[in-house]
């Protein structure tokens, strides 16, 4: 029993420790879970502010250099009013003369190309020689009924040149008088003044068609088509290139701004697309996603940094504690076996000191029941009644130390007992012993003789129920071993001893 009650101790506490090393893998899986998925979080909510960051500063952006281009274009009519204000259109003296003075008061105003349009269409170059117009006939139309209107035309050499143009009267080389005057410079210089390269900001800007082609190309694109440009070499998250297209005509033809993120060539890039006034083109804006990414990934990773340690700091504190807690409850299991220990040693000891006290208290009884069968058996003679009722007095004051000696359960927890030191007589100690071993000798028949030696002193300290005992254990083993008939001799005798005093031997 004691050793399966050991086996199931020590099961316990295997399951104690194996509990305690699973709950803190547990922990130290479940911090590291949570810092990765925070650290995940905060990584997808770094980009999406970069996103949206992007769009707004792009869409601002194309907002200002869209309203710039407005300005500018604001300037070139002005200047081209300064052209006809410098030349009155009621004093002019003939086409030749007109033609002269109006070239000359273009170059003076800045402009590289100018022209002049008939009602019935026929055209006559004043300054730049011949062009190629885009949108030839919705240009006259549009500048005829009175509206503002700009496009972009080739000339001989295959320069792109920027026009607008105004209602005028001016006599013509073939007769005619014209209805409108058109002005152009050259696209690059319109590019420098709008500062749409690529710059210290690392923003560059395109200017488009409806149907993609370039009207002003900057950084690396090579393609004649920005829509050419997405479909050879755009990669969108769950998007095909010709669906982005798709999404981006839909807005130009709405007249709406659109805004995206598009990777090229591995490159990021917010790009943002907004119309420029007075004509069919659309600003594209471009800013490098690395430019923002930048200092923002640096500031969220010194967060994670931050975040990170401090965990790590709340980790250690409570891998400290886990391993404090631990070692304390090992403590605690160590404690339990020393105490499980010292209760199978206190029941072995009750088992050992019961099992000893059951043959000591057996010897008194027989004689307090064998001295009562004689004392019934004699109830005329008094004499007879008074031997047996002293005998069994003896023997029951020699049972009642042994039973007090059963109840002091702290004696048989502890296996150990207390001497209780008395003076007492020697040969009072060995009438009380004969008295109690007499009945079972005479049931056995035998022969019992008690030889006293020298004795120095008669009065003695010691524990008179110790003594009884080990007197009473001699003799009831000698009963038990000796046969019937035999004979039993007691020796007593004293000596000195070493430490001066006289013992019993």
């Amino acid at each position: 029993m004691p050793f399966q009650t050991g086996r199931k101790t020590g099961n316990m506490a295997k399951n104690v420790r194996k509990f305690l090393w699973i709950s803190l893998i547990c922990i130290l899986v479940l911090c590291i879970g949570v810092f990765v998925w925070i650290t995940a979080y905060m990584i997808d909510e770094n980009d999406r502010t970069i996103s949206d960051v992007g769009e707004i500063y792009m869409s601002e952006m194309g907002k200002q250099i869209s309203m710039h281009f407005a300005t500018v274009m604001e300037l070139y009519q002005s200047k081209l009013r300064g052209v006809t204000g410098s030349n009155p259109q009621e004093e002019a003296d003939g086409a030749d003369t007109a033609a002269e003075e109006l070239a000359a008061s273009a170059a003076v105003f800045g402009f590289n190309y100018l022209g002049l349009y008939s009602g019935n269409g026929s055209y006559e170059d004043v300054l730049g020689g011949e062009i190629v117009v885009d949108g030839e006939e919705a240009f006259t139309a549009a500048l005829k009924s009175g509206e503002a209107k700009i496009t972009d035309a080739k000339n001989k050499d295959g320069e792109t040149l920027l026009l607008i143009g105004m209602p005028a009267a001016y006599p013509m080389g073939n007769g005619e008088i014209s209805t409108l005057l058109i002005a152009g410079v050259p696209m690059e210089t319109v590019n420098e003044t709008l500062s749409l390269e690529i710059g210290a900001t690392q923003v560059y800007s395109h200017i488009i068609r409806h149907d993609g082609t370039y009207v002003i190309r900057n950084a690396d694109a090579a393609e004649s088509s920005y829509f050419d440009r997405i479909v050879d070499y755009g990669n969108f998250d769950g998007q095909s290139p010709e669906e982005v297209v798709g999404k981006i005509s839909e807005a130009m033809a709405a007249g709406a701004e659109y805004s995206m993120v598009i990777e090229i060539n591995g490159e990021i890039r917010n790009t943002h697309f907004i119309p420029l006034k007075d004509s069919d083109w659309y600003l594209v804006s471009v800013l490098p996603y690395g430019l923002l990414q930048g200092p923002t990934t640096r500031l969220l990773y010194q967060r994670i940094y931050v975040a990170i340690g401090g965990c790590m700091v709340i980790v250690l504190a409570m891998l400290l504690a886990y391993i404090r807690y631990f070692r304390m409850s090992r403590q605690q299991m160590r404690l339990l076996e020393i105490a499980k220990k010292e209760a199978e040693s206190a029941s072995r000891a009750k088992s050992a000191f019961l099992s000893s006290m059951s043959h000591d208290i057996r010897t008194p009884m027989n004689a307090i029941m064998g001295m009562t069968a004689i004392a019934a058996a004699n109830l005329d003679n008094p004499a007879k009644l008074q031997d047996c009722l002293k005998k069994i007095t003896l023997s029951s004051k020699h049972l009642l130390g042994l039973i007090n000696d059963v109840l002091d359960m702290s004696k048989i927890e502890s296996g150990k007992l207390s001497l209780n030191m008395d003076l007492l007589s020697l040969r009072e100690t060995m009438d009380s012993i004969t008295n109690i071993v007499q009945p079972q000798i005479k049931a056995k028949k035998q022969n019992f003789d008690i030889f006293i030696g020298t004795i120095q002193t008669e009065h003695v300290y010691c524990d008179g129920v110790r003594l009884n005992q080990i007197f009473l254990n001699l003799l009831s083993n000698a009963v038990k071993f000796t046969p019937e008939g035999g004979t039993i001799e007691v020796r007593l005798a004293q000596e000195n001893s070493p430490k001066g005093a006289c013992y019993v031997r």
